[in-house]
């Protein structure tokens, strides 16, 4: 009997060790997942920002004021989307390691999808994509605006990604007495 109970704990001992083994390799295929979406997604603007800035070192002395303007505008953009997938690196990171701050407060959704479209319209202009805001009224949510925003941003780059020049992505909020619903829909894949 004595046998038979070391020989049971040695198995329970043994899928406990496989279970946190295939936990472990599945973390690890997460991590190298996301290192590879996050190393494509900051190809995008890091490209512009080297094409743009090679451009204007090129050609300053040939280009007038309104076209040196308006490349500086569109390195500033790329600059601030780079800055904003850095900033959701990082808040994965507090994430993964329970150090997130959540501070919810009221916001006003309007303002919020302003801040995250100004952002990204250099993306979706590149692709000749319309972005749509859709709301009956002024709403107001109650969120963290980090959250808020990560979340947004991620979903309107996603949907400005997968669609194909010349689409367009709606931004709709609906409020009931209770929730608001925010939906982003796209004509892409």
């Amino acid at each position: 009997a004595f046998q038979n109970k070391e020989k049971e704990k040695r198995a329970e001992e043994l899928i406990i060790s496989n279970n946190e083994l295939k936990q472990l390799l599945q973390l690890n295929a997460d991590k190298d997942l996301f290192i590879s979406i996050l190393a494509h997604d900051l190809r995008s603007p890091f490209n512009a920002l080297i094409g743009l800035s090679e451009l204007l070192t090129e050609n300053i002395r040939k280009y007038d004021i309104d076209k040196i303007e308006n490349f500086v505008n569109r390195i500033n953009k790329s600059a601030r989307t780079t800055f904003n997938l850095l900033e959701d690196i990082l808040m994965w990171a507090r994430t993964k390691q329970g150090k997130i701050p959540f501070k919810p407060q009221i916001l006003s959704f309007r303002d919020i999808c302003s801040d995250i479209l100004e952002i990204l319209n250099p993306n979706a202009d590149a692709k000749n994509i319309k972005i749509n805001y859709f709301a009956s009224e002024e709403i107001n949510i109650f969120a963290d605006i980090d959250m808020m925003k990560t979340v947004l941003r991620n979903l309107v780059s996603n949907a400005i990604k997968f669609t194909n020049n010349g689409g367009q992505i709606d931004i709709n909020a609906e409020k009931n007495h209770t929730n608001v619903t925010i939906t982003i829909s796209d004509n892409g894949i």
